[in-house]
């Protein structure tokens, strides 16, 4: 049963569009982040961010802001530059996360913004802080 699972949620990522799997990515670099006190895994952020300019992702100009964060975020190390990039990222992408179900909040005390799949999630600027998210508008 669990294969099966496994099976239909890899299925409907697989074939989602290229948008769609950037902000999962996303989502799960966030996750990371609210988990660990460390840099985090940016492994396969530009080559989504490559794609994009394939897909039908209306401007150039905005793939290719987020293309220069997403390459600055693969060769940073330090978690505070990993969390500056990252948000430069979310924010970049506020207008078309919710097309695809997805949210971008902000930390009411650093200001910096992450995509969650919900219209709160953990706040992985304030590790164990118990801070709600508020949704940019």
């Amino acid at each position: 049963m669990r294969s099966l699972f496994t099976y239909i949620v890899a299925s409907s990522v697989i074939g989602a569009p290229v948008e769609e799997k950037l902000l999962e990515r996303l989502h799960q670099f966030q996750k990371n982040l609210s988990s660990t006190q460390g840099p985090v895994n940016t492994t396969g952020i530009v080559d989504l961010v490559k794609r994009l300019e394939t897909s039908a992702l209306e401007s150039k100009v905005l793939v290719a802001k987020i293309l220069v964060f997403a390459e600055e975020l693969e060769k940073e190390t330090g978690r505070e530059s990993q969390e500056r990039l990252y948000s430069s990222i979310s924010s970049i992408l506020k207008d078309r996360a919710p097309h695809f179900r997805f949210h971008v909040l902000t930390c009411p005390v650093t200001k910096k913004t992450w995509i969650a799949k919900g219209e709160t999630g953990v706040n992985p600027y304030l590790l164990g802080a118990e801070i709600k998210a508020h949704q940019l508008s």
